[in-house]
């Protein structure tokens, strides 16, 4: 029975090849579409959630009026680690725009260069391909490259080791080299230094002042810390009058942005360069789920409309014993 039923189906695709592909083509190019919809809207929402720590890292922003942005000073974090004992650690990256790099005849100013604290990778999960974890921001004239540059600047890409000169004077040796970084990271850099590095030609690093918002800083807080719950708002109120007690005169107030949600939720006038778009991601995945309802709609109609034809062929079947 089984059988003849197969061969029926196979006659009647062959006997009403359009109806057939035009049946099927819809459903199937409905379904692709939303599906590929489907993933870009996953991959905007699963930013940062590789990271260890991601459910417990906040960044630090700050805002006056109707400025705001996610950067803050040189000497908050250490400070707010020190009065808040739900600050487990802190660690602040400075972006530089333009960072002069030499090997041999490879001389290039690079966009993607950032200084950072040096417990950086015990607080962020970005994987190394080559070098030492613990060692690898451990000395002021370090530099972590990512695969793409040992490539570019030394066709290899086991490049520890290795030297660059920095802005045409300084030597910095290769301790590390990082997988590349993941696409669904709101951090995309080329090359990562201590930040003692620059701390002697930074006068907000030499004085650890409250003052000047130049650093993009991260917290590390305990458990007792969720995001989403008065826990944080908590948080940030001590936050804040620890603020004012060292800035009076300012009024700055300061929230903690989780670190799953920055890619998608920085409307920031000073941020990091590319970011998404909640309302977007929101109006895509209605659009995936619309044309997947009309894809089924239309499937069910184009089928109702040929069961009237079938209404003979069903019915012979039951004269002949068909159940």
């Amino acid at each position: 029975m089984l059988t003849n039923y197969i061969k029926i189906a196979l006659r009647n695709l062959k006997r009403h090849k359009a109806y057939s592909m035009l049946n099927i083509a819809g459903l199937a190019i409905g379904m692709a579409c939303s599906i590929l919809i489907l993933l870009w809207v996953q991959q905007e929402q699963s930013y940062d959630r590789f990271h260890t720590n991601a459910s417990h890292l906040f960044r630090l922003r700050g805002s006056a009026g109707d400025f705001h942005a996610a950067v803050s000073p040189a000497g908050m974090g250490a400070g707010l680690q020190r009065e808040l004992p739900q600050v487990k650690a802190f660690v602040r990256l400075s972006h530089l725009q333009a960072t002069l790099f030499e090997h041999g005849n490879t001389k290039l100013s690079e966009k993607n260069t950032f200084y950072a604290d040096s417990n950086f990778l015990d607080i962020f999960s970005f994987e190394l391909a080559a070098g030492n974890r613990q060692l690898a921001m451990s000395r002021p004239d370090a530099v972590i490259i990512t695969e793409e540059m040992a490539m570019k600047y030394f066709g290899t890409k086991n490049a520890v080791g290795k030297t660059l000169k920095r802005n045409n004077r300084d030597l910095v040796t290769v301790t590390g080299v990082f997988n590349n970084i993941p696409s669904a990271s709101h951090l995309q850099f080329d090359f990562i230094m201590p930040i003692a590095a620059i701390a002697g030609e930074h006068n907000d690093l030499k004085t650890n002042t409250w003052d000047n918002f130049n650093f993009y800083t991260y917290l590390l807080l305990d458990q007792s810390v969720v995001a989403g719950e008065p826990s944080v708002k908590a948080l940030e109120k001590q936050i804040n009058r620890i603020y004012q007690e060292h800035q009076k005169s300012q009024k700055i107030n300061f929230f903690l942005q989780p670190l799953t949600e920055i890619h998608l939720l920085s409307n920031l006038q000073v941020d990091l360069p590319g970011h998404g778009n909640k309302q977007y991601v929101s109006i895509f995945l209605i659009v995936a789920i619309f044309i997947l309802v009309v894809a089924c709609i239309n499937f069910m109609n184009l089928a109702t409309a040929r069961s009237a034809r079938r209404a003979r062929e069903v019915g012979i079947r039951k004269v002949a014993g068909a159940t």
